[in-house]
């Protein structure tokens, strides 16, 4: 009687941890297939957990837990208790009640935790491998009990190689988010005083890192020329759990944006603080940009209010006070927690601040001329341009202050010497940097089509679902227009790549040292990738540098305040955000 106890319960041990690791194993290839949907799932958790008040680390290998155990409890108690001599009929059953059992409890958990966008080839892979899989762990420990040696050595084994592969797993880089609750606006400027240097020993600090990294294989634009070789890049700073959005020089301060809702000037001084105004919860919600007008004493910022609304408020600059409110001049509803772009530009072509918003997650608004969503336009409203009209009817009129549409999600655009230069995130296949020269926009008053989502990048879309016409032209649908008057990216690149995985397009900056052979460059990074990319526009051609291996995500990129011969980055894991300077001087073609 008591060994049959030793053998149910080594049994049970069996089929709960294959279970966990199994289930952990799933979710790990959904982290490394797209790295910014899984953060996009972990997120959407943070917000029930943050309504009850609870504080936490979270990680996928938590729901595996929780998964696997439920899994496992019913598999144990539904199937193996009950097990005895199969014949292919009850074997069939075995099999259609484990592809059931598991189905059910592992859709339930992705719909209750709220686990969008996870990937359905993983979650079919999934549910059609179980089955088989865990019908011969149970058909090996049933066979197996009769011979108490037999058994002992089968779920032993079984058990060291659960173990070693869920050590292996997740000894890997993983995604964790820290949950914390919402702080009051004194506890909020008591935890600003503190962010500096709070992830990382001083003694790290203003330490260099030196070397060369070969790059990964290209696949994309055919302008790419070669890897940069060799780089010197130091530590300077570390802000714990900060997760930084932005970096703007403005006179030779540098401002840094969390996504909390602060803004630091020269990383010492609280410039700002609406905290208690921010919708943080989202991966893609929080403060996105701050520009100061180039005379005059005010500035604008970018967030998410509570509502979820992307916000742009005006303060009126003042000397050493920490700015808390201003006065809100435009709101864009969104209703997806995500593509809100947000990124905000001084105009010197057009002598008025330039905004960007994001399709919100509703790509057909990005061609809708009558919608801001896709878009980059002027803030004061002025007539700057003639868009046709592309809507649902035409009792409606079009935007006239558009600039540029057919954009999904931008990561901050800037201009430079009468162009407009446009990084914009792709969906499944690529990421493009797009370069428009603003007199053409001039000369015939039709804004800049980008082509999203009829293109992503340099692809074309072949489905047509769009629930648009297109108004008093000779064209007979949008898809034929777009078609003929979208404009190419100069540089593209695919997420799926032959070596790596790169997501996201962000940046961009300029180089602006005559002294250095980078003048004139764009700048670009890729957060999953952590590859800095530097694109000479005027010859039309691109290299990149490969980053050391940092754990997390590049976050932002920036210019130096005051030092042109280098540029600022920083990296996040989820716990710890370090920022580091990047030397051009020391790396070559």
């Amino acid at each position: 009687m008591k060994n049959n106890k030793i053998k149910n319960f080594l049994s049970f041990l069996v089929i709960i941890i294959s279970n966990i690791v199994y289930t952990d194993f799933l979710f790990y290839l959904v982290e490394k297939k797209d790295y910014s949907i899984a953060i996009k799932g972990l997120e959407q958790v943070t917000q029930d957990f943050e309504s009850i008040g609870l504080t936490s680390n979270l990680s996928y290998l938590r729901f595996s837990t929780f998964i696997g155990i439920s899994i496992g409890l019913l598999t144990f108690v539904i199937l193996y208790r009950k097990s005895k001599e199969l014949d292919a009929k009850e074997a069939l059953v075995k099999l259609i009640n484990l592809f059931f059992i598991n189905s059910s409890v592992l859709i339930f958990s992705i719909y209750i935790f709220r686990f969008f966008n996870f990937s359905r080839l993983y979650l079919i892979i999934n549910l059609i491998l179980y089955p088989v899989i865990f019908f011969v762990i149970l058909s090996v420990l049933s066979h197996t009990i009769n011979s108490s040696s037999k058994f002992y050595t089968t779920s032993i084994t079984i058990l060291i190689v659960a173990c070693v592969t869920g050590y292996s797993i997740n000894n890997e880089s993983r995604v964790v988010i820290n949950i914390q609750n919402n702080l009051s606006s004194e506890e909020s400027l008591e935890a600003s005083s503190n962010l500096l240097n709070s992830g990382i020993e001083k003694e790290d600090l203003n330490q260099q890192i030196s070397g060369s990294i070969d790059c990964f294989k290209w696949s994309g634009s055919n302008n790419f020329v070669n890897c940069l070789e060799g780089f010197e890049i130091t530590l300077v700073q570390s802000f714990n759990p900060e997760y930084i959005n932005n970096f703007v020089s403005f006179e030779k301060e540098l401002y840094t944006v969390f996504k909390s809702g602060k803004i630091l000037l020269n990383n010492s001084f609280l410039f700002l603080d609406i905290s208690t105004k921010i919708n943080n919860s989202a991966v893609e919600s929080g403060l996105y940009d701050i520009a100061f007008h180039p005379t005059e004493n005010y500035f604008l910022i970018s967030y998410t209010n509570s509502n979820n609304n992307l916000v742009i408020e005006k303060f009126i600059s003042t000397p050493d006070i920490t700015h808390r409110d201003g006065e809100i001049i435009f709101y864009s509803p969104n209703n997806s927690q995500n593509h809100y772009c947000g990124s905000l530009e001084w105009s010197n072509y057009f002598n008025t601040f330039l905004l960007c918003v994001g399709d919100g997650g509703q790509p057909n608004d990005s061609i809708n001329t009558t919608s801001y969503r896709g878009k980059i336009f002027t803030l004061d409203n002025n007539i700057i341009s003639n868009p046709s009209l592309i809507s649902e009817t035409n009792i409606q009129q079009p935007i006239r202050n558009l600039i540029g549409y057919g954009l999904r999600n931008p990561w901050n655009f800037i201009e430079h010497e009468g162009n407009l230069i446009i990084p914009d995130v792709g969906d499944k296949s690529n990421e493009e940097l797009n370069i428009v020269n603003l007199n053409e926009l001039s000369n015939d008053k039709k804004p800049f089509l980008f082509g999203w989502p009829i293109y992503e990048g340099s692809i074309l879309n072949e489905e047509v679902y769009y629930d648009l016409n297109i108004w008093n032209t000779e064209y007979k649908d949008i898809y034929s227009f777009v078609q003929e008057n979208r404009i190419d990216p100069v540089v593209f690149y695919d997420r799926p790549a032959p070596e790596n995985n790169r997501t996201a397009i962000l940046g961009t900056l300029i180089i602006n040292n005559e002294n250095n052979r980078f003048h004139n460059h764009v700048v670009f990074a890729d957060f999953l990738s952590k590859e800095i990319f530097f694109y000479d526009y005027k010859k039309d051609e691109l290299y990149i540098l490969n980053l050391p291996s940092f754990p997390g995500v590049l976050t932002a990129i920036g210019n130096h305040e005051s030092d042109n011969s280098k540029i600022i980055f920083t990296t996040s894991d989820g716990e710890s955000t370090n920022v580091y300077h990047l030397n051009l001087q020391k790396f070559n073609y």
